[in-house]
């Protein structure tokens, strides 16, 4: 057996229960086996499984760390088996009882824990709402439009004017406000510390002195006499000797608004101005002086601007951050909390004070009741992904952690326990610093743990030698350590027990500088995939290129066996860190016929077909939108020229949703934008009663978009995409109510790569085609073939309004010039921060290669520091890659062009192609099995009864004696007391069935209560609740039920099969296996009372299971059962084989 070289760091984990432990796992090293492992661990050793909070990243993690501890648990073959091997019996059970309610989960789902078992505590009412990320963004449009009407009506007007008359924007506000509201937190430790040192308007209206100003442009302006017309300092000159009128005139009449613009524009032009001007351009004049006098203005200017924009903003954030701290207080005494409000109120039940927006947290004693009380109920808290952790996340880890309290702004210097701290975590994949991720609380805490408690994961299972070797020789030089912003670079191992890589090379990389970069990458991705998937036809010879070989296996196999295969499509992935090369992309992979799934949200509401249904759904929101209604048109949606446009426009037509054809040419009614008006205006009438999503749905259908997706190479991938966006509408609407123009707000979001939640776009069930999604969208998963892209686009300035130091000190922008004094140097630090987190996010592009990795290197000429030159920079990235060349000719796949329409078929020819198509189009293509048997029809699955014959018994089964029907089974209709909510029961029943536990001898009260009341709730049947439990206990306390049990079972079974071009589709309820290895199909009735025409079709139902489970799985199902739970025992009906009736 082949040893670990980390071997001894890992036994750490199982062993040293009683130690604080702070892991580095470094990528594919398998740390969410070693989570599993020390939560067995600490099961041992007799912690109860609700006292372990194990902490994840997303719902996703936590879910996948919830089941792989049950598999362990339950001695499913997994590579925690071993750590579960000799567990007390009865350990293993309370752990296996008590694991769906155990704390595993998000941090703010165990804040919502916290808040939830301390409501009182946290002074928020006993019943909280938490808002997701689309009721939250909804709510905060709502709460600006308060805060923005008490902004410009009580607000301090002469730093609003100020603001304004420098040309500060509605939105920019706005936008800082939103930053506001998401640090909320911040902003009132902000005003509690620092309130009486902010302005506070006195002498705000001041105008400043422009002495200093006036000055050098008094003297610049008889030296411009000289200057030549078309000098380039005369042209900077000319508009600032201009402006200076301007101030003076201002200053002269007090009127401070028009001085403060002017001044604007007299500081507005930047530079030094050292190569501006020509000797010939000023005769008699030196221009140096002329550059000096005009820099001396400048600078003036911008001192004197600045000397009434800082208090001016400080001011007017000071109130904008009341007005967000007081809606966050609001919302807590509502109890209608936001993801952010979660951490902070759990936060301030262990600091003291909670509530108090005085901030006088004096830790009491009913602090330190709850504090013990915390402490008692969570001895274990364990941290995963914790380079991704804010400080507020951190903090309240801390001071859970601790036995001791601290006050606000203290919890820094508090200890954690021993043994009660376990956090793990890659600082080389910290990538989050957008949502608050900052790499510094990660390396602070690491140094505080000291030595002793660091642990190293080196061991990486996910991919191959050569791939883990260039790697380290890339990043070892690319990621250097620095105290706060990048950690030291820790070497990859490969797993050994991997067999080695010999298949060619495993690192490719393409490219170079030139002027189109990304079509020149584009390019070359499209070849490299034809070539690795075995499409590129071989330059010598016939036939293709042999594919290119991936090692798959399985790094969560317990034997890690491997495997060698061909690579295919489904094997690769397109690694993108923004979506800017995307279209050029897109237009490669369709020119080369090479199918790809987009599977992040925000390449998702980029894609071109998005984009224009959205801009026509903009022109529908607002008609005035002129801009909007123009672009719409020229989408493919409408199909306006600009020649139509044009002629559209000289005749005097107007841009509206709702412009009629202009007097005089009737010769545009049949025209293009008319026909397009027309159609927008017919959609325009259903805006006031229809959700966005059924406007969506109405654009696509009128717009034929799915019929036109069907001319692309991949149209399957356009509908995918349409259908998301549609269905996201949808759920938006759910969950926010809010209105047309809020959700296209709400859409715009989605695009950006900075959003919250990065949803992933699931594929189409087994499509073969190369994925595309960005970085941030890969963290987590594995690729056996990942192709590095689009990393030509250089660094950008932070477009953040705030920007908080680590002392919790803000500086603010509201525009261009418009910045707090300490922006600046804040910004160059955030900006130092994020060309650190651009290293990492490379890295971790690269670690999701198992067997192959491709990086491109393209990028512009003259371009600047890019992603892709600070990888050609590092000597490792091309010594121990092979250089791929793309060959002079590629192959086209599938293209636009064969799509094209082609001769008219003949009359005869057509009539008898559309009477066919007719005919087909009555055929019904599906049909559920219940359908079938409510119509008294036969069902017709493999025993030879079609549509429309009478229902008539299976031949195959017949009645087991039970001897006479039960009185309820009468021949007549029984109009039982739950009348119109019968369906609405007897869905909760089955809902609830399905989730509780069959197999528990005496069901838990409590549990069927609540599990009863949700159902019951979801169904919209609160009111039955009562008979809906009794119900339900009794089917669970039926014969069959009670048989299947003991059994191995399946309960809400989907089946489906196809019969002579239908697809018979069922859900069976209950199905369990006998133990001669035979099925029975059982099914819950919940009919208060039945005809026996209505029974016979029961059983004509269960036949048709029968049929479906004996095509789909070959095994013989020998017996029928139908459990009528509406009485109590519950009423049983069997019917069996033929040839085992009797026995």
């Amino acid at each position: 057996m082949n040893t670990l070289l980390d071997a001894e760091d890992r036994g750490r984990i199982d062993t040293e229960l009683g130690a604080q432990l702070f892991v580095e796992a470094g990528a594919g090293s398998g740390k969410t086996t070693h989570l599993v492992r020390r939560i067995i661990a600490l099961l041992r050793a007799g912690s109860p499984i609700g006292s372990i909070a194990a902490i994840t990243f997303t719902e996703k993690a936590a879910a996948e760390l919830r089941e792989r501890t049950r598999a362990a648990l339950l001695s499913a073959p997994t590579p925690e088996r071993d750590a579960a091997e000799g567990l007390d019996p009865a350990l293993r059970t309370a752990a296996l009882e008590g694991l769906d309610a155990a704390p595993i989960g998000t941090i703010h789902s165990f804040a919502a824990r916290l808040l939830g078992e301390n409501p009182l505590e946290a002074q928020l009412p006993p019943a909280l709402q938490l808002q997701d990320e689309m009721a939250s963004r909804a709510a905060f449009l709502t709460r600006w439009e308060s805060v923005r009407t008490e902004l410009f009506t009580n607000g301090p007007s002469e730093a609003i004017d100020t603001l304004l008359a420098l040309g500060v924007r509605s939105s920019a506000l706005e936008e800082l406000t939103r930053e506001l509201d998401q640090d909320w937190d911040r902003v009132q430790l902000w005003l509690q510390t620092r309130g009486t040192d902010l302005p506070d308007g006195a002498g705000s209206g001041s105008l400043p002195n422009v002495r200093s100003v006036l000055d050098p442009l008094d003297e610049l302006a008889p030296l411009l006499v000289v200057a030549a017309d078309e000098d380039k300092l005369a042209a900077v000159i000319r508009p600032m000797l201009s402006a200076a009128d301007s101030l003076r005139a201002a200053m002269d009449s007090g009127d401070r608004p028009r001085a403060l613009a002017a001044l604007n524009q007299i500081g507005a032009k930047t530079g030094t101005f050292g190569r501006t001007g020509s000797k010939p351009g000023w005769p008699h004049v030196d221009v140096k002086i002329v550059r000096e006098l005009t820099v001396q203005a400048r600078d003036a200017a911008l001192g004197a601007v600045q000397s009434v924009v800082h208090p001016a903003i400080l001011e007017v954030a000071a109130f904008l951050g009341r007005a967000v701290v007081a809606q966050a207080r609001e919302r807590q005494r509502h109890g209608t909390l936001e993801f952010h409000d979660l951490l902070i109120h759990a936060r301030d039940l262990l600091v003291g004070g909670v509530g108090d927006s005085t901030g006088d947290a004096t830790g009491g004693t009913d602090t330190a009741t709850l504090h013990v009380r915390l402490r008692q109920r969570y001895r274990h808290l364990l941290l995963d992904e914790f380079q991704d952790t804010d400080p507020l996340q951190a903090e309240i880890a801390v001071r859970l952690a601790s036995p001791t309290l601290a006050g606000p702004g203290e919890w820094s210097a508090l200890r954690p326990e021993p043994g009660r701290l376990f956090m793990v975590g890659d600082p080389k994949q910290s990538i989050y610093r957008f949502r608050r991720a900052d790499i510094a609380t990660y390396l602070t805490q690491q140094r505080l743990a000291g030595p002793a408690a660091q642990v190293e994961l080196t061991t990486n299972f996910r991919s191959t030698q050569p791939v883990l070797s260039w790697i380290n020789g890339v990043f070892g030089s690319l990621i250097s350590e620095d105290a706060s912003r990048q950690p030291a670079y820790v070497g990859l191992d490969v797993d050994p027990g991997r067999p080695e890589w010999g298949h060619g090379p495993a690192v490719s990389v393409f490219g170079d500088e030139g002027d189109d970069a990304f079509h020149e990458e584009a390019r070359d991705v499209a070849a490299l995939i034809l070539e690795a998937t075995g499409r590129m036809p071989a330059q010598h010879g016939g036939g293709f290129e042999p594919a290119w070989t991936v090692q798959s296996g399985a790094s969560k196999d317990p034997d890690r066996s491997y495997l060698e295969r061909p690579a295919t499509l489904a094997d690769i992935a397109i690694l993108l860190p923004t979506r800017t090369s995307l279209p050029e992309l897109r237009r490669e992979l369709d020119r080369a016929g090479i199918a790809y799934s987009l599977e992040s949200s925000s390449l998702v509401y980029s894609a071109q077909e998005v984009h224009d249904l959205l801009l026509a759904l903009r022109a529908l929101a607002n008609t005035s939108d002129a801009a909007a209604l123009v672009f719409a048109l020229r989408t493919p949606l409408f199909g306006c020229g600009d020649d139509d446009l044009l002629r559209w426009r000289r005749a005097r037509g107007s841009w509206n949703v709702h412009a009629k054809v202009p007097d005089a040419h009737e010769s545009l009614e049949q025209s293009p934008v008319a026909l397009a008006l027309a159609s927008l205006q017919s959609l325009h009438r259903r805006v006031a009663f229809s959700t966005p999503a059924q406007l969506l749905s109405g654009l696509i259908e009128d717009r034929r978009m799915m019929e036109v997706a069907a001319r692309e190479p991949h149209p399957e991938d356009a509908w995918r995409r349409l259908r998301f966006v549609v269905d996201q509408a949808a759920a938006w609407f759910e969950a926010t109510g809010g209105s047309l123009r809020q959700y296209i707000e709400w859409a715009q979001t989605q695009a950006d790569e900075n959003a919250r939640v990065v949803e992933a776009v699931v594929p189409e069930t087994g499509a073969d085609a190369v994925r595309i999604t960005t970085i941030h969208a890969s963290k987590g998963r594995q690729f056996p073939l990942v192709i590095l892209s689009g990393s030509s686009r250089g660094s950008r300035a932070s477009s953040s309004r705030s920007l908080w130091s680590r002392e919790d000190e803000p500086e603010f922008k509201l525009g261009s010039g418009l910045s707090t004094r300490g922006f600046d140097p804040a910004a160059s630090n955030e900006t130092a921060f994020d060309e650190a987190e651009k290293m990492r996010l490379l890295y971790v592009a690269c670690t999701r290669a198992e067997s192959r990795l491709a990086v491109s290197l393209h990028r512009k000429k003259h371009g600047g520091t890019t992603n892709s030159k600070r990888l050609e920079e590092a000597e490792a990235t091309r010594a121990l890659a092979t250089e791929y060349v793309r060959p002079a000719q590629v192959p086209t796949g599938k293209t636009a062009e064969q799509h094209l329409l082609g001769p008219v078929p003949s009359w005869d020819e057509w009539e008898a192609q559309s009477g066919a198509r007719a005919k087909d189009s009555q055929q019904v293509s599906v049909v559920a099995v219940t359908t079938l048997a409510k119509a008294g029809a036969g069902v017709g699955v493999g025993v030879g009864v079609g549509a429309g014959d009478s229902a008539t018994p299976d031949p195959g089964f017949v009645d087991e004696p039970a001897g006479e029907l039960p009185s309820f089974l009468g021949g007549g209709s029984f109009q039982g007391s739950l009348g119109v909510h019968g369906t609405r029961v007897g869905l909760a029943v089955h809902r609830s069935l399905e989730l509780l536990d069959l197999g528990a001898h005496h069901p838990d009260e409590a549990r069927i209560h609540a599990v009863v009341d949700d159902a019951a709730r979801s169904f919209g049947a609160p009111g039955a609740s009562a008979r809906v439990a009794e119900m339900v206990r009794s089917a669970l306390e039926s014969e069959p039920v009670r048989r299947a049990a003991q059994r191995e079972r399946w309960l809400e079974l989907p089946m489906a099969q196809v019969e002579q071009g239908v697809v018979h589709q069922g859900i069976a309820d209950l199905i369990y296996r006998e133990d001669d290895g035979s099925l029975t199909v059982a099914d819950f009735k919940t009919d208060a009372g039945i005809t026996a025409s209505t029974l016979e079709s029961y059983w004509s139902q269960l036949s048709a299971y029968a049929e479906l489970l004996r095509a789909a799985t070959g095994t013989p199902v020998n017996a029928l059962e139908l459990i009528f739970c509406a009485s109590a025992p519950a009423t049983i009906r069997r019917r069996v084989l033929t040839e085992r009736a009797g026995r």
